[in-house]
């Protein structure tokens, strides 16, 4: 007997869970052969979970150290602040997969208008968006104020406002939330804020 099922309700459902599981435990479904490949692929989506979870918290990690260093950056003068926030996103990595890229892209547009600023921040935390690449996310929000009232002067001014928004936006972790990491940063559509691209740094998601 073959069952076929859809991606949505592999995502959405309980048959991811129950594939897990049978693979975990070594649950006989049918024949011997069955059996096996079930618990074949139960054991490699518990690899890939776990790899996942290992990827996570790397970039969980840099998260911290960004943030120190980014700190120190800010305190410099204008010019060479602006150079030096540059070079930490370099260095700290503001390249990822083209998968994690386009994903922060749909969901950005998906929830433009719906999200506040903050809550657009959590939420690439949470899929595990390196913190350089939610700084170019923020630079590129700010840039469109460029020269409005009370808005930035230039392109310096854009990446030290963008740097100086995500430290005022903590970490679960430095805000003393109860669980470390990204899983605990799961959040709903709040109000405000659309999401709009400007000129920039083509790495923004």
């Amino acid at each position: 007997m073959f069952v076929l099922v859809g991606d949505a309700e592999l995502d959405e459902g309980s048959n991811n869970e129950a594939i897990v599981y049978a693979g975990a435990v070594g649950l006989d479904v049918g024949p011997e052969e069955g059996g096996e490949r079930v618990a074949a692929v139960g054991s490699a989506l518990e690899r890939e979970e776990g790899e996942q979870r290992d990827r996570l918290a790397r970039v969980d990690d840099e998260r911290a150290a960004f943030r120190r260093d980014l700190r120190e950056a800010i305190k410099l003068s204008r010019k060479e602040a602006a150079t030096q926030i540059d070079d930490l996103c370099n260095r700290y990595g503001r390249n990822y997969s083209d998968e994690l890229r386009n994903k922060a892209r749909f969901l950005l547009e998906r929830y433009a208008g719906k999200m506040s600023r903050e809550a657009k921040v959590r939420m690439l935390r949470f899929h595990g968006v390196p913190e350089p690449g939610i700084l170019d996310f923020l630079a590129n929000e700010i840039h469109r104020m460029i020269n409005s009232r009370n808005g930035p002067r230039d392109s310096n001014e854009v990446r030290i406002d963008a740097a100086k928004q995500l430290l005022c936006i903590k970490l679960v972790k430095d805000a003393g939330g109860a669980s470390k990491g990204l899983q605990a940063q799961r959040v709903r559509p709040a109000a405000s804020a659309a999401s709009n691209s400007a000129p920039g740094n083509d790495q923004v998601p």
